[in-house]
Protein backbone atom coordinates (compact mmCIF):
# COMPACT_ATOMS: atom_id res chain seq x y z
CA UNK A 1 0.00 0.00 0.00
CA UNK A 2 0.64 3.90 -0.11
CA UNK A 3 2.17 5.86 1.88
CA UNK A 4 -0.41 6.09 4.59
CA UNK A 5 0.94 9.23 6.40
CA UNK A 6 -0.97 12.61 6.44
CA UNK A 7 -1.06 14.23 2.73
CA UNK A 8 1.40 16.89 2.66
CA UNK A 9 0.43 19.88 1.31
CA UNK A 10 -0.51 19.86 -2.62
CA UNK A 11 -0.84 16.52 -2.43
CA UNK A 12 -4.04 14.81 -3.73
CA UNK A 13 -6.16 11.49 -2.07
CA UNK A 14 -7.27 10.53 -5.14
CA UNK A 15 -7.00 6.50 -5.28
CA UNK A 16 -4.69 5.43 -7.81
CA UNK A 17 -3.37 1.47 -8.21
CA UNK A 18 -0.51 0.59 -9.79
CA UNK A 19 -0.37 -2.61 -11.67
CA UNK A 20 2.95 -4.18 -12.92
CA UNK A 21 4.62 -7.57 -13.55
CA UNK A 22 7.21 -6.20 -12.13
CA UNK A 23 7.64 -5.27 -8.06
CA UNK A 24 10.70 -2.65 -9.31
CA UNK A 25 9.10 -0.96 -11.91
CA UNK A 26 6.27 -0.88 -10.16
CA UNK A 27 7.78 0.83 -7.64
CA UNK A 28 9.69 3.21 -10.19
CA UNK A 29 6.32 4.44 -10.87
CA UNK A 30 4.99 5.11 -7.62
CA UNK A 31 8.47 6.44 -6.95
CA UNK A 32 7.70 9.39 -9.33
CA UNK A 33 3.95 9.86 -8.02
CA UNK A 34 4.08 10.33 -4.68
CA UNK A 35 5.16 13.86 -3.97
CA UNK A 36 1.45 14.54 -6.08
CA UNK A 37 -0.57 11.68 -4.87
CA UNK A 38 -0.73 10.10 -1.30
CA UNK A 39 -2.56 7.09 -1.77
CA UNK A 40 -1.12 4.91 -3.69
CA UNK A 41 -1.56 0.77 -4.24
CA UNK A 42 0.31 -1.45 -6.00
CA UNK A 43 -0.62 -4.33 -7.69
CA UNK A 44 1.83 -7.24 -8.65
CA UNK A 45 0.63 -10.71 -8.24
CA UNK A 46 -1.24 -11.46 -11.35
CA UNK A 47 -3.30 -13.99 -8.62
CA UNK A 48 -4.63 -11.49 -6.60
CA UNK A 49 -5.39 -8.56 -9.53
CA UNK A 50 -8.90 -8.14 -9.08
CA UNK A 51 -8.85 -8.63 -5.22
CA UNK A 52 -6.21 -5.19 -5.31
CA UNK A 53 -8.43 -3.84 -7.70
CA UNK A 54 -11.76 -4.11 -4.92
CA UNK A 55 -9.43 -3.59 -2.07
CA UNK A 56 -8.41 -0.08 -3.69
CA UNK A 57 -11.52 1.02 -5.59
CA UNK A 58 -8.97 3.10 -8.02
CA UNK A 59 -10.03 6.43 -9.40
CA UNK A 60 -7.20 6.11 -11.69
CA UNK A 61 -5.35 2.82 -12.42
CA UNK A 62 -1.84 2.58 -14.05
CA UNK A 63 -0.64 -0.27 -16.25
CA UNK A 64 2.46 -0.67 -16.30
CA UNK A 65 3.15 -3.28 -17.88
CA UNK A 66 6.04 -4.15 -20.58
CA UNK A 67 3.74 -5.47 -23.49
CA UNK A 68 0.29 -4.03 -24.40
CA UNK A 69 -0.74 -7.36 -24.68
CA UNK A 70 -0.22 -8.25 -20.95
CA UNK A 71 -2.09 -4.67 -20.03
CA UNK A 72 -4.93 -6.10 -21.71
CA UNK A 73 -5.09 -9.63 -20.48
CA UNK A 74 -5.03 -7.81 -16.75
CA UNK A 75 -7.89 -5.27 -17.42
CA UNK A 76 -10.20 -8.01 -19.11
CA UNK A 77 -9.66 -9.83 -16.39
CA UNK A 78 -10.46 -7.26 -13.90
CA UNK A 79 -14.16 -7.75 -15.70
CA UNK A 80 -14.12 -11.64 -15.58
CA UNK A 81 -12.71 -12.07 -12.08
CA UNK A 82 -14.74 -8.98 -10.73
CA UNK A 83 -17.92 -9.85 -12.38
CA UNK A 84 -19.77 -9.99 -9.10
CA UNK A 85 -18.34 -6.70 -8.36
CA UNK A 86 -17.93 -4.07 -11.27
CA UNK A 87 -15.14 -1.76 -11.61
CA UNK A 88 -16.15 1.39 -10.43
CA UNK A 89 -16.06 4.12 -12.86
CA UNK A 90 -12.17 5.09 -13.26
CA UNK A 91 -9.42 6.60 -15.73
CA UNK A 92 -6.83 3.30 -17.95
CA UNK A 93 -4.03 5.01 -18.36
CA UNK A 94 -1.31 2.12 -19.93
CA UNK A 95 2.95 2.67 -19.58
CA UNK A 96 4.14 1.59 -23.18
CA UNK A 97 7.23 1.53 -24.81
CA UNK A 98 8.35 3.31 -28.37
CA UNK A 99 8.25 0.60 -30.38
CA UNK A 100 4.66 -0.16 -28.82
CA UNK A 101 3.32 3.55 -28.98
CA UNK A 102 1.22 3.46 -32.11
CA UNK A 103 -0.39 0.43 -30.86
CA UNK A 104 -1.55 2.20 -27.67
CA UNK A 105 -2.74 5.24 -29.31
CA UNK A 106 -4.95 3.18 -31.45
CA UNK A 107 -5.95 0.72 -28.25
CA UNK A 108 -6.83 4.64 -26.95
CA UNK A 109 -8.60 5.81 -29.98
CA UNK A 110 -11.15 2.51 -29.58
CA UNK A 111 -11.52 3.48 -26.02
CA UNK A 112 -10.40 0.28 -24.64
CA UNK A 113 -7.81 2.76 -22.55
CA UNK A 114 -8.27 6.24 -21.94
CA UNK A 115 -4.54 7.27 -22.47
CA UNK A 116 -0.82 6.45 -22.70
CA UNK A 117 2.21 7.40 -21.84
CA UNK A 118 5.42 6.65 -23.56
CA UNK A 119 7.27 5.22 -20.43
CA UNK A 120 10.26 2.83 -21.74
CA UNK A 121 13.27 2.30 -22.39
CA UNK A 122 13.89 6.06 -20.92
CA UNK A 123 11.48 8.59 -19.76
CA UNK A 124 13.24 11.88 -20.51
CA UNK A 125 9.73 13.82 -19.34
CA UNK A 126 8.77 12.27 -16.47
CA UNK A 127 6.64 14.73 -15.59
CA UNK A 128 4.37 13.89 -18.19
CA UNK A 129 3.40 10.67 -16.11
CA UNK A 130 1.88 13.12 -13.39
CA UNK A 131 0.19 15.22 -15.93
CA UNK A 132 -1.53 12.33 -17.59
CA UNK A 133 -2.89 11.22 -13.78
CA UNK A 134 -4.18 14.79 -13.06
CA UNK A 135 -5.94 14.85 -16.55
CA UNK A 136 -7.55 11.47 -15.79
CA UNK A 137 -8.48 12.52 -12.39
CA UNK A 138 -9.84 15.83 -14.20
CA UNK A 139 -11.91 13.99 -16.92
CA UNK A 140 -12.91 12.13 -13.83
CA UNK A 141 -14.64 15.30 -12.23
CA UNK A 142 -15.89 16.65 -15.15
CA UNK A 143 -18.12 13.74 -15.93
CA UNK A 144 -18.92 13.15 -12.29
CA UNK A 145 -22.74 14.64 -12.42
CA UNK A 146 -23.21 13.97 -16.00
CA UNK A 147 -24.44 11.37 -18.39
CA UNK A 148 -22.03 10.15 -21.03
CA UNK A 149 -20.12 12.21 -23.40
CA UNK A 150 -21.36 12.19 -27.06
CA UNK A 151 -17.86 11.03 -27.60
CA UNK A 152 -18.18 8.66 -25.53
CA UNK A 153 -20.77 6.78 -27.53
CA UNK A 154 -19.35 7.64 -30.73
CA UNK A 155 -16.47 5.71 -29.37
CA UNK A 156 -18.72 2.35 -28.58
CA UNK A 157 -20.62 3.06 -31.82
CA UNK A 158 -17.44 2.60 -33.22
CA UNK A 159 -16.62 -0.50 -31.87
CA UNK A 160 -19.41 -1.56 -31.79
CA UNK A 161 -19.51 -1.08 -35.88
CA UNK A 162 -16.54 -2.95 -36.29
CA UNK A 163 -17.77 -5.88 -34.35
CA UNK A 164 -20.58 -6.28 -36.55
CA UNK A 165 -17.83 -6.95 -39.44
CA UNK A 166 -16.12 -9.22 -37.67
CA UNK A 167 -19.15 -11.52 -37.03
CA UNK A 168 -20.75 -10.95 -40.45
CA UNK A 169 -17.24 -12.13 -41.54
CA UNK A 170 -17.23 -15.33 -39.32
CA UNK A 171 -20.77 -15.59 -40.13
CA UNK A 172 -19.88 -16.01 -43.81
CA UNK A 173 -16.49 -18.24 -43.20
CA UNK A 174 -18.96 -20.81 -41.50
CA UNK A 175 -21.13 -21.00 -43.85
CA UNK A 176 -18.38 -21.62 -46.57
CA UNK A 177 -17.07 -24.50 -44.26
CA UNK A 178 -20.31 -26.25 -44.15
CA UNK A 179 -20.61 -26.00 -47.99
CA UNK A 180 -17.38 -26.84 -48.36
CA UNK A 181 -17.42 -29.85 -46.56
CA UNK A 182 -20.64 -30.63 -48.50
CA UNK A 183 -19.17 -30.72 -51.68
CA UNK A 184 -15.94 -32.70 -49.94
CA UNK A 185 -18.32 -35.39 -48.90
CA UNK A 186 -20.41 -35.23 -52.02
CA UNK A 187 -17.38 -35.70 -54.16
CA UNK A 188 -15.87 -38.45 -52.21
CA UNK A 189 -19.10 -39.98 -52.30
CA UNK A 190 -19.02 -39.80 -56.41
CA UNK A 191 -15.45 -40.70 -56.68
CA UNK A 192 -15.59 -44.23 -54.12
CA UNK A 193 -18.86 -45.37 -55.92
CA UNK A 194 -16.79 -44.64 -59.48
CA UNK A 195 -13.79 -47.03 -57.73
CA UNK A 196 -16.41 -49.67 -56.67
CA UNK A 197 -18.47 -49.58 -60.30
CA UNK A 198 -14.82 -50.31 -61.92
CA UNK A 199 -13.65 -52.88 -59.54
CA UNK A 200 -17.01 -54.75 -60.09
CA UNK A 201 -16.10 -54.40 -63.88
CA UNK A 202 -13.23 -56.31 -63.33
CA UNK A 203 -15.22 -59.06 -61.24
CA UNK A 204 -17.15 -59.85 -63.71
CA UNK A 205 -14.15 -60.02 -66.01
CA UNK A 206 -12.44 -62.42 -63.57
CA UNK A 207 -9.65 -60.13 -63.17
CA UNK A 208 -10.87 -59.55 -59.31
CA UNK A 209 -12.50 -62.00 -56.88
CA UNK A 210 -15.79 -61.37 -55.62
CA UNK A 211 -14.55 -61.49 -52.63
CA UNK A 212 -12.95 -58.04 -53.13
CA UNK A 213 -16.34 -56.16 -53.38
CA UNK A 214 -17.18 -58.08 -49.97
CA UNK A 215 -14.37 -56.86 -48.17
CA UNK A 216 -14.26 -53.42 -48.85
CA UNK A 217 -18.40 -53.52 -47.77
CA UNK A 218 -19.29 -51.19 -50.43
CA UNK A 219 -22.78 -51.52 -48.75
CA UNK A 220 -21.65 -49.76 -45.59
CA UNK A 221 -19.23 -47.31 -47.25
CA UNK A 222 -21.54 -45.24 -49.16
CA UNK A 223 -24.29 -45.20 -46.73
CA UNK A 224 -21.98 -44.00 -43.72
CA UNK A 225 -20.97 -40.86 -46.17
CA UNK A 226 -24.41 -40.43 -47.10
CA UNK A 227 -25.23 -40.17 -43.28
CA UNK A 228 -22.57 -37.57 -42.68
CA UNK A 229 -23.73 -35.68 -46.02
CA UNK A 230 -27.60 -35.65 -44.46
CA UNK A 231 -26.21 -34.38 -40.81
CA UNK A 232 -24.77 -31.38 -42.63
CA UNK A 233 -28.79 -30.48 -43.63
CA UNK A 234 -29.66 -29.94 -39.64
CA UNK A 235 -26.00 -27.68 -39.50
CA UNK A 236 -26.94 -26.12 -42.85
CA UNK A 237 -30.31 -24.70 -41.42
CA UNK A 238 -28.83 -24.32 -37.88
CA UNK A 239 -26.55 -21.55 -39.89
CA UNK A 240 -29.32 -20.08 -41.79
CA UNK A 241 -30.93 -19.60 -38.62
CA UNK A 242 -28.72 -17.78 -36.81
CA UNK A 243 -28.04 -15.44 -39.80
CA UNK A 244 -31.16 -14.64 -40.32
CA UNK A 245 -31.46 -13.84 -36.28
CA UNK A 246 -28.88 -12.01 -36.07
CA UNK A 247 -28.99 -9.83 -39.24
CA UNK A 248 -31.69 -7.30 -37.71
CA UNK A 249 -29.04 -6.59 -34.77
CA UNK A 250 -26.52 -6.29 -37.17
CA UNK A 251 -28.06 -3.67 -39.04
CA UNK A 252 -28.74 -1.71 -36.24
CA UNK A 253 -25.09 -1.74 -35.38
CA UNK A 254 -24.30 -0.28 -38.71
CA UNK A 255 -27.07 2.14 -38.00
CA UNK A 256 -25.32 3.37 -35.68
CA UNK A 257 -21.99 2.71 -37.09
CA UNK A 258 -23.18 5.58 -39.75
CA UNK A 259 -24.40 7.76 -36.71
CA UNK A 260 -20.97 7.91 -34.88
CA UNK A 261 -19.10 8.58 -37.77
CA UNK A 262 -21.27 12.02 -38.46
CA UNK A 263 -19.87 12.72 -34.92
CA UNK A 264 -16.91 14.89 -35.68
CA UNK A 265 -15.76 16.88 -33.26
CA UNK A 266 -14.09 20.43 -34.17
CA UNK A 267 -10.89 21.19 -33.36
CA UNK A 268 -8.91 25.09 -34.12
CA UNK A 269 -5.37 24.75 -35.00
CA UNK A 270 -3.77 27.97 -34.49
CA UNK A 271 -0.38 28.91 -35.65
CA UNK A 272 1.35 31.19 -37.72
CA UNK A 273 3.36 28.60 -39.94
CA UNK A 274 1.56 27.19 -42.89
CA UNK A 275 3.40 24.16 -43.33
CA UNK A 276 2.13 23.46 -39.66
CA UNK A 277 -1.38 23.69 -41.06
CA UNK A 278 -1.00 21.55 -43.75
CA UNK A 279 1.13 18.71 -41.81
CA UNK A 280 -1.25 18.75 -38.63
CA UNK A 281 -4.06 18.26 -41.29
CA UNK A 282 -2.33 14.82 -42.83
CA UNK A 283 -1.56 13.77 -39.40
CA UNK A 284 -5.31 14.03 -38.49
CA UNK A 285 -6.70 12.94 -41.65
CA UNK A 286 -8.30 9.62 -41.01
CA UNK A 287 -9.36 11.12 -37.48
CA UNK A 288 -13.12 11.39 -37.44
CA UNK A 289 -12.45 15.32 -36.55
CA UNK A 290 -13.27 18.65 -38.49
CA UNK A 291 -10.03 20.91 -38.26
CA UNK A 292 -10.22 24.85 -38.17
CA UNK A 293 -7.40 26.81 -38.73
CA UNK A 294 -6.07 30.09 -37.70
CA UNK A 295 -2.62 31.78 -38.09
CA UNK A 296 -2.87 34.30 -35.15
Amino acid sequence: MGNQMTAPAGTSQAAILVASDSATEAELVRSLLEDDFDDITLSVDPDRASEDYQRCRPDVLLLAFRSLQQSEAYYLGLYRKGSNHPPKRHRAVILCTKEDVTQAYRLCRRALFDDYVLFWPVNHDVTRLLMAVHQALDALAATAEDAPSAAAFAAQARNLGESEAALSQQLARAQDYIASTGRAVASAEKNIGTALDGLSERVREGVLEPTVIARLGSDAVLPQLRTVSESLQPLTQWADRVQQAVTPHLQSARALGALAAQFRPTILVVDDDDFQHKLIARLLDPEPYQLRFASS
